[in-house]
């Protein structure tokens, strides 16, 4: 998948090489309090190389429910929230002139918590989806995709929390 991003990046003028070094990661930006924002980027040494939200998104089909956990509506600072929610990512090429896409939808479940180490919190999620499905298309074929996907990441940010 990083191969293929790096090329359409690279096609698109959005990133100068037609791959990513070795050790890249593709990494959600998951924002919680408006998941509908959360964006996927491109990652070396826990600094962002690349958004390569124009080929590769994530769309909540739901607001997160809260099964269980803590949120400090003064703080916005959590303690063992538990979520769930549909969510699907979305493959598409149509930016570069490529006749390629695909989706894979299910259910999201995971956590978050932070951690006050004052003046910062740091946040950390789990998110998985243990059980994908979706179609897609090529120029000359149907796609029919299942799979599972999971996403982790710790952010750090200053108190108080906005």
């Amino acid at each position: 998948m990083l191969q293929i991003l790096a090329n359409d990046e690279y096609i698109l003028g959005n990133f100068g090489f037609t791959n990513f070094l070795s050790g890249s990661q593709l990494v959600l930006m998951y924002c919680p309090e408006s998941i509908d924002q959360s964006y996927f980027v491109v990652t070396f040494a826990n600094a962002v190389v690349v958004d390569v939200s124009d080929i590769l998104t994530f769309r909540p089909d739901s607001n997160p429910v809260v099964t269980s956990g803590k949120y400090d509506t003064g703080t916005g600072l959590l303690n063992n929230l538990s979520v769930t929610f549909g969510g699907t990512i979305i493959f598409d090429e149509a930016a570069v002139g490529y006749d390629n896409k695909f989706y894979l939808s299910g259910l999201v479940t995971g956590t978050g918590t932070d951690k006050v180490q004052s003046p910062f919190y740091v946040e950390t999620w789990k998110l998985s989806v243990k059980s994908a499905y979706g179609t897609g298309s090529n120029a000359s074929y149907g796609i029919y995709s299942t799979g599972s996907f999971s996403f982790s990441g710790t952010v750090q940010g200053s108190l108080p929390r906005p």
